[in-house]
């Protein structure tokens, strides 16, 4: 029982949820609010991390994922992934996630961060939020 409702949380994360799941599609949603800071200057050959902050209503549950996507050469997102329990503080109203980075050249990259999550009230819903963030690389 526990492997089937495994199963249906991943495909409903996932977007590919079969007809009759109980689970609605995935719509923007006032819950959930994602930011990506502004690093500090980025240079060649550099590791670091960006700091994408997740705002969260009361509402929202377990579970969460945070998928981040890289437009560019010049700038290489080393996790694809993460979830709740990677944030600084993953009780927080607020989390804090260090998304780790490694710069390969000097160029413009756009960093896509996309938030799923599920608002509960007598039902759970899927929300989404997605932002973005333009990021220049100095030789």
């Amino acid at each position: 029982m526990h492997t089937r409702a495994a199963g249906a949380l991943t495909l409903a994360l996932l977007g590919v949820c079969p007809p009759g799941s109980g689970v609605a599609d995935a719509a923007p949603h006032d819950d959930v609010v994602v930011r990506i800071a502004q690093p500090d200057a980025l240079t060649k050959g550099s590791h670091g991390s960006l700091r994408v902050e997740v705002e969260l209503s009361d509402r929202v549950a377990q579970p969460l994922l945070l998928t981040p996507h890289v437009e560019g050469q010049s700038i290489e997102v080393v996790r694809g992934r993460l979830l709740r329990s990677d944030a600084r503080d993953s009780g927080a109203s607020t989390l804090v996630f260090d998304l780790p980075i490694r710069v390969l050249g000097p160029g413009t990259a756009v960093v896509h961060v996309r938030l799923s999550a599920y608002a509960c009230a007598e039902r759970c819903q899927l929300v989404e939020a997605r932002t973005q963030r333009v990021l220049d690389v100095s030789l």
